[in-house]
This record gives structure tokens, sequence and C-alpha cells, in this order.
């Protein structure tokens, strides 16, 4: 993983390979150590992952729940076919931005205000 801090409170992340219960907790503590505030927006690049598990959804999910309740998001940019059937699962209260490519999850996280979580449902 690497990482680029951009100005306006936007971290740009670079996830590769797979994202599984191997590495699950190392992908936690990078998403949280490179923050530089908890109102800071984070894209995740997913162009190199090849595959995500639950483990691996789960620290997404979690990390993007964090950021809501700081007015902030994860957006996931240039998410694979498999990758995205496997966040077809997340309820709606979890779901994360979801954007074809790095520059237009970047545009987004500069320019507008963070996404709102979902009202519950009855």
């Amino acid at each position: 993983m690497t990482h680029r801090h951009l100005p306006d409170g936007v971290t740009l992340i670079a996830v590769a390979g797979v994202c599984d219960s191997r590495n699950a907790g190392h992908l936690a503590r990078y998403l949280h150590g490179v923050r530089r505030s908890p109102e800071e927006q984070l894209v995740l690049d997913l162009t190199e992952v090849t595959r995500i598990d639950g483990s691996g959804l789960r620290v997404l999910i979690d990390a993007h729940l964090d950021a809501l309740s700081h007015h902030a998001a994860v957006r996931l940019a240039a998410v694979g076919s498999g990758i995205a059937e496997a966040l077809d699962g997340v309820p709606a209260e979890a779901r994360m931005p979801l954007h074809p490519t790095v520059e237009d999850a970047l545009t987004a996280a500069l320019s507008a205000d963070p996404p709102k979580p979902p009202a519950p449902q009855p």
C-alpha cells in the first residue's frame, strides 16, 4: 500500500493484491495510521486489488462508517467487477461511494459534500 496526502483534507491510498483475513488487520491499521484527522476524506484506489473477502470488506465498511461519523467519507475508485459483486451485499447504511476512476473519486472528494448516511428503514 502507498498513500499520498493531497490538499483540502484528502488522502489517496493505493491498495494492491488480495484483501482477506490474512492481511485485513494490516489494512485496518494502515487506513487508520495515514489519516491526518478523523474528518479526512479517503480515496482508495482499488485498481490493483484482485480479490476481497468478508474480512477485507469489513475493514472498508468500518473505515467508512467511522468517516461518516466525522462528516467524511471513504470513496472507492476503479473497483473491478469481482469486488463490485462483493460490495453488492453491503447494507445500504454502510455503502461507500464508488467511482469508475481515481480522478472521478478525487474530484468528488475535493469538491463535494461528504455523502450522508441513508435514513434507517422502518
